[in-house]
């Protein structure tokens, strides 16, 4: 068959139950690293975000991992793999560490690893194995499970008004909304006034 199954494809729940039954899962080389790990990941296929390689710094990776944490697709992350237990430690502290994930590391080579766990578990795993440490990884790591609420932004003005300045409301009202300045001004001034 050509292409690399599982993508777009129900597929991943035979992966899974393979992974769960204890049978190793491998790939064949595919066009890329992501699309390899994606398909013996054992996780949902139908839709994937490909990150690529996340900041160096724990500060800005848990920025970046905060902003992607409402994602409800499967996440596809490049590491060295000498990175994994920092990456995995903020993954766990941000996506929390029930979240399932599958380490790909040094895929179609002679030490290929595919080992899927919870977030904490894979981080434990990982920290405890130094030769996870080595050579290049992906990162597969489910979605969020819960779609972020709405937010509505006639109630949240409402509750802004009642507990700030109306400068500082408005601000606030613009930044988690993403509406102009403006329009979250004249909004906190309706509540103001009602």
């Amino acid at each position: 068959m050509p292409g690399t199954p599982l993508v777009s494809d129900p597929g991943y729940r035979l992966v899974a139950a393979a992974h769960d039954a204890g049978i190793p899962v491998r790939t064949v080389p595919g066009p890329c690293a992501a699309v390899a790990a994606l398909s013996v990941a054992g996780l949902p296929s139908d839709r994937f975000w490909f990150e690529g390689f996340l900041p160096a710094r724990s500060g800005q990776r848990r920025t970046r991992l905060e902003t992607l944490s409402t994602l409800p697709a499967t996440l596809i992350v490049y590491t060295p793999a000498r990175d994994l237990p920092a990456v995995t430690a903020d993954m766990t502290a941000v996506l929390g560490p029930d979240r399932m994930a599958t380490l790909a590391r040094e895929l179609t080579k002679i030490h290929e690893t595919v080992h899927r766990a919870p977030l904490a578990e894979l981080a434990q795993w990982i920290a405890a194995d130094t030769d996870q440490q080595r050579g290049e990884a992906v990162l597969v790591v489910s979605g969020n499970p819960e779609p972020a609420p709405a937010i509505n932004p006639e109630a949240l003005a409402r509750e802004l008004a009642r507990e700030l300045p109306p400068s500082r409301a408005a601000k606030v009202l613009a930044r988690l909304t993403g509406m102009n300045r403006k329009d979250a001004w004249r909004l906190i001034e309706d509540m103001d006034e009602g």
